[in-house]
């Protein structure tokens, strides 16, 4: 008997850690999450692990592409073309945005859905509640999680911008609680996501990840693993 270990992309091994919490068992219809949560709550949100990882390595993308290939053989000419063609999907999103990108999960929903009105009240409504297959909603959020990595990396310094908007001015505390009771990950205190925080924890997930997945590239990435 012949036994194959398959080995997950980083994007696949984050957005399913992301996603179980939230993930249903139903007889029949097999595991299902709800289209809510996916668009405005975990989608969102690994478009900011994405994002923050981006900018954090952007200079060595050509190497983070291994794991997002998930392919450690994956030639160097592979990778770069993998990594402009990312940074290249980021240049026309952020060109049809057309507009200041205000605060991050907004700028987030209609970077990736840039023919609808995520925001207006009636698409909300036709999507809370809703369920969809978890096959479909980890592989959106894959490509969530892509443009994030994109983003972060092609636009550095906007990322920094957007960050100081959406976490570092005071926010309507009826709006922050909500998004907490809903299940953003975000800090009780409405004040105070410190960008080199959330980079230190977004570096300690993908160090987990190529400390069981790819190893070698644990130092070419300048990794550690949390003891």
């Amino acid at each position: 008997m012949i036994t194959t270990t398959v080995r997950l992309s980083l994007g696949q091994y984050v957005v399913q850690d992301a996603t179980t919490p939230f993930v249903e068992k139903k007889l029949l219809a097999g595991y299902r999450v709800d289209v809510g949560l996916v668009m405005y709550v975990i989608g969102p949100g690994v478009f900011q692990k994405g994002a923050v990882l981006g900018r954090a390595r952007a200079e060595r993308l050509h190497i983070l592409a291994k794991m997002l290939l998930a392919d450690a053989d994956e030639s160097d000419e592979a990778n770069k073309s993998f990594c402009q063609e990312l940074r290249k999907r980021t240049q026309r999103r952020l060109k049809e945005y057309g507009q200041d990108p205000g605060e991050l999960a907004p700028f987030s929903l209609q970077f990736e859905f840039p023919d609808y009105d995520m925001l207006n009240p009636a698409t909300i409504e036709t999507m809370v509640g809703q369920k969809t297959h978890l096959a479909e909603a980890l592989s959106l959020l894959n490509q969530w999680y892509l443009d994030g990595i994109g983003f972060g990396a092609t636009y550095p310094k906007l990322l920094e911008e957007v960050w100081i908007k959406t976490y570092e001015k005071d926010k309507d505390q009826d709006l922050w609680a909500n998004a907490r009771k809903y299940g953003l990950d975000i800090p009780e205190d409405r004040e105070g996501l410190p960008l080199a925080d959330v980079e230190q924890q977004v570096l300690l997930e993908v160090g987990l990840y190529a400390h069981e997945f790819f190893p070698k590239l644990v130092d070419a990435l300048s990794l550690r693993i949390a003891t």
